[in-house]
């Protein structure tokens, strides 16, 4: 039998993004195994979603990289709240999440224990704080939550601008100081992410959990609608459909996508063959379809021009109805 949870997720972001769908995923799947959800993110279209799926939505996130007054409000939430699981994403949530619930942590061990005095004296009415109540023994086990700490993307693989690059080094070395004292696992999705994490970020072998991302299947039941959705994009049937749906940011990588449709569709390389069931290779016909939005969109467009590849492309400029096109 499985004891019923109080889970928080938290992350820095309310719109439409992978690590956004992955948040609500777990939430609507926590949600129908009855346990109770809290999520903490800006405003954004995704606050709606998270509500619809059950969840109660607490709106704040931190203004600043390291932000005290997001570290007090939170650690007033999670008094409120006591949750037997807290999860944050992304690193700025994750740095201050972390040191929020360790401050809760901190605290939580000393509720109102009196503060020892000698013999005969009497017991002093405890203080809010006090060194001797911090130093008084014997302590008492750290109370819930379980920390997970989850930068999906690891920090040494950022594709970042130019001018952020000096500040690399210090974002690995900050989130390997908090993640290594404060998170009691810290998530890898892949093996080979794991030891990025280890060999590249420093953060302890111990506290990391390989779990990848999971796949709402409900979401992929819709395979024999493959054609309508193929009319609805105008793509021929014959033609090869080339695509792929994320935010259009530097780390996502998109340009390297355009560039190699470009290089598909140079005069340098033979036509693309597609090998047939029971014949020979044909050439191909083949559109590359961009779903998202971002900073980069404006420049991926035009990128896509100065390859000459925008009459096999089409970019639709949102992730709105992004789930009905898996499959």
């Amino acid at each position: 039998i499985i004891s019923l949870m109080k889970i928080c997720y938290v992350l820095n972001s309310g719109d439409p993004g992978g690590v956004e769908q992955h948040v609500l995923d777990l939430t609507r799947g926590m949600v129908e195994r009855g346990h109770k959800v809290y999520v903490v993110c800006p405003w954004g279209k995704m606050v709606k979603k998270y509500f619809n799926a059950g969840a109660e939505v607490h709106v704040d996130y931190p203004k600043l990289d390291i932000d005290p007054f997001y570290i007090i409000r939170l650690t007033r939430f999670l008094r409120k709240t006591k949750p037997d699981i807290f999860h944050v994403h992304q690193l700025k949530t994750t740095v201050n999440g972390l040191l929020g619930v360790k401050a809760f942590k901190v605290f939580s061990r000393y509720p109102g224990r009196p503060i020892p005095q000698p013999p005969g004296i009497g017991q002093a009415k405890p203080r809010r704080f006090s060194l001797g109540r911090i130093l008084s023994f014997p302590v008492s086990m750290p109370p819930k939550p379980l920390t997970i700490a989850h930068i999906h993307t690891p920090l040494s693989e950022w594709q970042h601008p130019w001018w952020k690059k000096p500040l690399e080094p210090v974002d690995i070395l900050v989130n390997k100081v908090v993640s290594n004292w404060a998170a009691d696992v810290v998530m890898a999705l892949t093996e080979s992410r794991r030891v990025v994490k280890i060999e590249g970020e420093g953060i302890k072998p111990e506290k990391i959990r390989v779990i990848p991302n999971g796949v709402d299947i409900r979401k992929s039941q819709i395979v024999n609608r493959k054609s309508e959705y193929r009319k609805k994009l105008g793509v021929e049937e014959d033609t090869l459909l080339v695509g792929t749906l994320s935010r259009l940011t530097v780390e996502k990588g998109v340009e390297y996508l355009i560039e190699a449709i470009a290089l598909l569709g140079s005069k340098e390389l033979p036509n693309t063959p597609r090998p047939r069931l029971g014949g020979e290779p044909r050439a191909v016909n083949f559109q590359f379809t961009i779903g998202g939005s971002g900073v980069l969109e404006v420049e991926l467009k035009e990128k896509a021009r100065e390859l000459g590849v925008g009459n096999t492309s089409r970019q639709f400029p949102n992730l709105e109805g992004s789930e009905n096109l898996q499959g």
